[in-house]
């Protein structure tokens, strides 16, 4: 019972209700196994079966790292193994992810693939901002990228 009270509190501490509130644009909801915070360098890790949720995007991860501006505002989340990110039509897989919070930019590398409805994109990087949906894809091993374009059916 006590581990479970100083994880709540530890949620208040390290997300205050700003974060949670509903009308946040901001907010985000993670789930995991573990969480650990690093108070001096402004950072959280969380591990285990981690799952982010936001107004923008659903990602789940084996762990991720969050930095945070200004002592929980999220500025940057780095993700670890079986990143999986789902943001309007838009699915990326990967072995890891950056998120840049404030310019809304989501870098997969690292067998790099994203789905956009019925077409495919394959490379080294793929960065995309998931408001703006553009779109930038860098080679693969073979030198080159690999986009599969799949024209609607109407």
């Amino acid at each position: 019972m006590k581990v479970v009270m100083l994880i709540i509190a530890a949620l208040f501490l390290f997300f205050p209700p700003p974060l949670f509130a509903a009308d946040d644009a901001g907010k985000v909801t993670i789930y995991a196994a573990n969480v650990r915070y690093f108070g001096e360098e402004n950072r959280s890790t969380f591990t285990g079966n981690v799952v982010m949720i936001n107004s923008e995007y659903t990602l789940t991860a084996d762990k991720a790292e969050v930095y945070f501006k200004d002592g929980s505002s999220v500025k940057t989340i780095r993700c670890f193994s079986n990143v999986n990110i789902k943001t309007g039509d838009l699915l990326a897989l990967s072995n890891f992810a950056d998120i840049d919070a404030a310019k809304k930019i989501i870098s997969v590398f690292g067998n790099a693939r994203v789905w956009q409805n019925n077409n495919y994109m394959q490379g080294d990087k793929i960065t995309f901002n998931y408001i703006t949906k553009e779109i930038s894809v860098q080679k693969g091993e073979q030198g080159s990228v690999r986009v599969i374009v799949n024209p609607d059916e109407d």
